[in-house]
């Protein structure tokens, strides 16, 4: 920080965010002096008063928006604003930088903390914005100006659109030498503009209508590729002589950013409506499943008919894989995350591909750690491997090269992040790059939704990008791919390290022998008819008598009235009335210790069951089988 002290004029109304920002700047050599106000009205009144170096403001607030606070021009700024915004409204965010904010920063606790950082940021561009205000008339400002920016700055006659003077970072981003560019016009790398519509454009400028402009273009470099900018544009004077001074801004990284969000709320909408398709054919799956397995039980069936109900069981099994990677799209399916060493447990992955993918393919693995841990599910970490290595292999029929390298990134505040979703810190950083067709930009945003592809129809369901997706969010991270036709594809897999995480408890036992019970009561909690229908003529089955209740209310009536001792509870997880977990917590408050097997088709990641709770969490649909070896097992403890 900066060591004359601050006065920093803070307008947020959540107490908790304005105490968190207030503690980040105690630790400061420096520390500002911080007016706090909780309207746009106490707001306009402690600026008058206090006369405040920088704003942070919150957008929302409880009397109207904080770019209120931002003047009608750029001009007429007197003070640098940083805007803080909630998840979501990182378009706001955009406009507000447009209509003069300095920054704006997503609201999260470490991006709280991390505000001092932001702030000395923030002044060091308000002093640079302040010293070209001062010297834009004075020659020398030129040559200093240039120097201090990380922007393009260009300078050209104001009648031939000639080239006076460009700074560096536009030579380097060009390609050109100054020599070259003084030989150029703007419309020279500009080539969607015509002389006409560009006079026709600076116009207002000639006229004296307005001081300055802005307006987005495409620039075109020496190589022939092209990037947008922003054009902020002045008529000033240099040696006498009407010149235009652009300062441009390359925007790449915002439309990119602005292309992420619009991606995240599109897969966002699909992954909802993903996982209640897949929390209906769960339903569904169990009861084929289930009723299969009686019936295949039964000692006057023929061999044949046998046969063929092991193979509705089979076809039913590959269903419920195929919704297992829906669920994993969604973010929905169950976990059992342990820290890992990603090194060890690719270089074996690796080796085991090598033996599966054709000869032609050249597989290579480049670790460029020591130590590498993360928290995560290695079941669903080597799906995901798998199925971007299958991917490659699709692109490559030819054979060619697949790469995969695993190193470690830190992001420290101001860094630019690869993803949006991500946070400053440390993270592991898989690359999976193949030499194969690449993928065409038109369709980029849509490879991972799920059942889109672009093989024919017998080779691919259009599963398995989405499926990494999800495994990915699951995991609290972030994927980037970096493609181009006939160039390969490059997918960025950003894997937070050793963050803690929640542990879930699946289960997959699955014998031919059948556990039997020895007539043991059991409180079977369910509300969908045929799952219920199916669940209770497999107790019977198994050897157990049953108590039925088709939601959590009519369960702890029934515990409670019930005149026999209840030995387990077998219970759904959402149902109407009470769900599953509102059953349990109500059971375990009133000291029940009777355990517990809650079975599931529906999002875990949004309400999880406490570690106390001392219950069996399972994925549906379940198996005979595994509903017995389940039962028996919860019995015994």
């Amino acid at each position: 920080m900066n060591q004359k002290p601050l006065h920093i004029l803070l307008v947020e109304d959540d107490d908790d965010h304005a105490k968190l920002i207030k503690r980040a700047f105690e630790t400061e050599n420096y520390p500002p002096t911080i007016h706090h106000a909780l309207t746009l009205a106490e707001a306009h009144r402690l600026r008058q008063t206090t006369q405040p170096d920088l704003l942070i403001v919150d957008f929302l607030l409880p009397d109207g928006h904080g770019t209120e606070l931002l003047p009608a021009h750029l001009d007429e700024r007197t003070v640098p604003v940083i805007i803080m915004t909630s998840h979501g409204d990182e378009q706001v965010a955009v406009e507000a930088i447009k209509a003069g904010a300095l920054d704006y920063i997503v609201k999260t606790p470490m991006s709280l903390l991390e505000m001092p950082a932001f702030v000395e940021r923030a002044m060091r561009e308000w002093g640079l914005i302040l010293e070209w205000r001062q010297e834009k008339e004075n020659t020398a400002w030129f040559s200093r100006i240039l120097d201090k920016t990380h922007n393009e700055i260009f300078v050209y006659d104001a009648h031939t659109y000639q080239f006076i003077l460009v700074n560096q970072v536009g030579q380097d981003n060009l390609g050109y030498s100054m020599a070259e560019l003084r030989q150029m016009t703007c419309l020279d790398i500009c080539p969607d503009h015509t002389a006409e519509a560009f006079a026709e454009l600076l116009s207002p400028l000639q006229s004296g209508e307005k001081e300055s402009i802005q307006y987005t273009a495409v620039h075109q470099r020496r190589d022939g590729s092209a990037y947008p900018v922003e054009v902020y544009l002045q008529l000033s004077q240099f040696q006498a002589a009407p010149v235009y001074v652009a300062i441009v801004l390359d925007i790449s990284e915002r439309l990119k950013r602005e292309e992420q969000m619009r991606q995240q709320d599109r897969l966002a909408a699909v992954g909802q409506l993903a996982s209640g398709i897949a929390h209906d054919f769960n339903n569904i799956m169990a009861v084929i499943i289930l009723y299969t397995q009686i019936v295949e039980r039964s000692s006057d069936l023929s061999e044949k008919d046998r046969k063929r109900l092991q193979t509705v069981v089979e076809q039913a099994s590959r269903a419920a894989d195929l919704i297992e990677q829906i669920l994993d799209f969604s973010r929905s399916a169950v976990l059992e995350r342990h820290i890992m060493e990603l090194a060890p447990f690719l270089k074996e992955l690796i080796k085991m591909m090598r033996r599966t993918l054709p000869e032609n393919i050249r597989v290579t693995f480049q670790n460029d750690t020591m130590s590498c841990k993360v928290n995560a599910d290695a079941t669903r970490i080597q799906q995901m491997m798998v199925n971007l290595m299958l991917n490659a292999r699709d692109a490559m029929p030819e054979g060619g090269r697949l790469t995969v390298t695993l190193r470690k990134e830190t992001f420290n505040p101001g860094d630019m992040l690869p993803a949006m979703e991500m946070e400053h810190g440390r993270w592991a950083h898989i690359m999976v790059a193949d030499s194969g067709s690449g993928i065409a930009e038109e369709i980029q945003p849509r490879i991972f939704e799920p059942f889109f592809t672009t093989k024919q129809r017998e080779r691919g369901t259009g599963l398995g990008l989405a499926q990494v997706y999800g495994i990915i969010k699951q995991h609290d991270g972030a994927i980037q791919v970096d493609s181009r036709p006939e160039d390969g594809t490059t997918f960025h897999i950003y894997l937070p390290l050793q963050s803690p995480a929640e542990t879930f408890t699946n289960f997959s036992t699955d014998t031919a022998e059948l556990v039997m019970g020895n007539q043991e009561t059991i409180l079977l909690v369910e509300d969908d008819e045929a799952t219920h229908n199916a669940l209770v003529h497999s107790l019977e089955m198994l050897n157990y008598r049953h108590i039925l209740a088709r939601n959590g209310k009519e369960a702890l009536r029934l515990y409670e009235q019930s005149q026999q001792q209840i030995d387990l509870i077998i219970s759904d997880m959402v149902m109407p009335e009470m769900g599953g977990l509102d059953l349990v917590r109500t059971l375990r408050q009133k000291q029940v210790e009777t355990p517990i097997i809650l079975l599931t088709g529906h999002p875990l990641t949004d309400e999880l069951p406490d570690d106390n709770l001392q219950i069996k969490l399972v994925q549906k649909p379940v198996t005979l089988p595994q509903l017995a070896a389940l039962i028996n097992q919860a019995l015994q403890i």
